[in-house]
């Protein structure tokens, strides 16, 4: 399809020369109101203001776009001849706008009835009923999303059986459905992709629809609580790589035989299950097992054995697990590790020194582990570490001083430890660094100024940190800075208007807890057009300065709590942020 299909679509929105206009002019004196014609503008005028070609991927739309754009806007306004007329990937990208939008209806999904839609990612989108899947089910049809979607029922799943190509299916929390419904994805012998997280009702059928899906790959049964049997059918998929039985709270060690005979599995999820040592010995021979998370199972320093079978994992998550540092020290032998979760675990400074081996680690989670200073030489091996989490630890300022040298880190987590901004000091090295969460009461605008050399960062956590309006000033320099969290009372309308006002790239705003932010601040935070999160908790903003925030179209969500504030002035609000959905007050 290419440059040629492109002219065709942008030839019924953008017209040359006076052309277009004479073309307007004669279909308003027709009288045709319901067919979208042109828009008026000349095509050559376009392409000289968007300078399409350089600035492709730096936010300017190309043409093709603008197009795809227009005709969402006037989607029941074109008639058949001109959807018919429309190349079948362009269709495709006029479907993905409206979605993107969340302005699809059944009038308009009726629109798109036969005209082979592949794929249809409609999670959480309002409206979707069992017509939009009657409309949408076709042989081209790969890959359909209708999590979160609780008016589909078994009627809208029994339409299924005339999408026989489907390969992508998710139906996550789709509460009106029932064992019959899932009954009909026998039909879907070509899926490779399943989820059904929280769909209680999967226990009812015992699984007995697995064995229609002979090239399944992955499958997701996550917080299907009420699931205890079925899983003897697993036997069938020899293609499953990724299963995930997380939160199924009434599986028993029993039924972890089945998952012996998977030989092509290499995630296995058991998050929160019931499982203990003797459930997890069932999986010790599954020699292709790569990624493996036990989180919050009540397994022991019995389970480490087994574990140091799967010499080929690569990912494994033990936080919450009740083993002793003496056990977890072991795992120092399984050097194939690429990331480690040990949070809340019994971890300690003995435990750490034993993993000098596990030189591919590249996340390491510590959260609240008994580690400090003493272990943070064992640093020096782990130079492809990307991702550190020392929350709540006794490490320090000596401590964090191994770090200056991994240059591959991205997201380092010190919240709740005992560093001071002299720990900033070794922190400015990490010139990678996105993602930094310094929620520490130690930290003030001093150690702010360290920072500044960090132009990568997108994330700033300064929750708790003693930070005033001077500190701000800092965290101009950080040009793509998209989240930030300063909650500790020290930030004044002066530090709205004049530092935080020009962090144009930011998409989430907290500034709960700061008690002298007011309604002169709101038209300066209202210029941050791109803000989808914002948290003003406990702050002074009125009824009268909510309305300056009007121009923040991408707002999906506010925080409110403790403000002065009517129930009719945030409704008002809603009324002119059509993202909006969560709003705290």
């Amino acid at each position: 399809m290419g440059a040629n299909c492109s002219r065709r679509i942008m030839s019924y929105v953008f017209y040359s020369g006076d052309r277009g206009a004479e073309r307007q002019q004669r279909s308003a004196s027709q009288g045709d109101a319901k067919r979208i014609v042109a828009v008026g503008y000349p095509l050559s005028f376009k392409a000289r203001r968007l300078s399409v070609g350089d600035d492709r991927g730096k936010g300017v739309p190309d043409l093709l776009e603008l197009c795809i754009r227009s005709l969402a806007k006037r989607i029941k306004l074109l008639d058949e001849r001109t959807l018919d007329s429309i190349p079948r990937d362009l269709i495709q990208q006029l479907f993905d706008e409206l979605v993107d939008k969340q302005v699809l209806d059944t009038d308009t999904i009726r629109r798109f009835d036969g005209r082979l839609i592949n794929r249809a990612m409609l999670a959480l989108q309002p409206g979707v009923t069992d017509a939009w899947l009657e409309s949408l089910c076709s042989d081209a049809l790969q890959e359909l999303q209708v999590s979160h979607c609780k008016q589909v029922t078994d009627d809208g799943l029994r339409h299924l059986v005339r999408a026989p190509n489907l390969r992508i299916l998710a139906l996550d929390l789709c509460f009106s459905i029932s064992s019959l419904g899932l009954a009909s994805l026998e039909a879907l012998s070509n899926l490779r992709f399943l989820s059904l997280e929280g769909c209680d009702c999967v226990d009812d059928t015992k699984l007995a629809f697995l064995p229609h899906m002979p090239k399944l790959e992955s499958l997701s049964l996550d917080m299907c609580s009420e699931l205890r049997s079925g899983l003897e059918n697993l036997a069938h998929l020899t293609h499953l790589r990724t299963l995930k039985l997380g939160w199924c709270i009434n599986l028993k060690n029993g039924e972890m035989k089945h998952l012996s005979k998977l030989a092509s599995i290499r995630e296995l999820h058991l998050t929160r299950c019931n499982i203990d040592d003797d459930g997890v010995r069932h999986i010790q021979g599954l020699a292709t097992l790569r990624s493996l998370s036990l989180a919050g199972c009540p397994i022991t320093d019995a389970c480490v054995p087994t574990l140091l079978h799967l010499t080929r994992l690569e990912d494994l998550n033990l936080e919450w697990c009740a083993i002793s540092s003496p056990a977890l020290s072991q795992l120092g032998q399984l050097t194939h590790l690429r990331a480690l979760n040990l949070a809340y675990t019994g971890a300690s400074d003995a435990c750490l020194l034993r993993f000098g081996k596990l030189v591919m680690l590249e996340r390491l989670n510590l959260d609240s582990c008994k580690v400090t200073d003493e272990c943070m030489e064992v640093f020096a091996n782990f130079d492809r570490l990307t991702s550190l989490n020392l929350s709540d630890t006794a490490v320090g300022n000596a401590g964090i001083s191994h770090l200056s040298r991994l240059n591959a880190l991205k997201d380092l987590n010190l919240s709740y430890t005992s560093i001071t901004d002299a720990a900033l000091e070794s922190v400015k090295a990490l010139r990678r660094l996105h993602s930094l969460n310094l929620d520490t009461r130690y930290v003030t605008d001093i150690g702010l100024a360290k920072l500044a050399s960090l132009e990568e960062l997108t994330s700033l956590d300064l929750f708790g940190a003693k930070i005033t309006d001077n500190g701000l000033a800092h965290l101009k320099s950080l040009k793509n800075l998209q989240s930030l969290e300063v909650c500790s009372g020290g930030i004044t309308d002066f530090g709205v208007i004049h530092h935080i006002s020009q962090m144009k790239k930011l998409v989430s705003l907290n500034l709960a807890q700061n008690h002298r932010i007011s309604d002169a601040s709101l038209p300066y935070v209202a210029k941050l057009e791109s803000l989808e999160s914002l948290n003003l908790t406990h702050s002074r903003i009125t009824n009268n300065g909510l309305q300056q925030i009007h121009p923040l179209k991408n707002l999906v969500s506010i925080s409110l709590f403790n403000c002065k504030l009517d129930r009719s002035a945030v409704g008002k609000l809603q009324t002119q942020l059509p993202k909006l959905q969560s709003v705290g007050i």
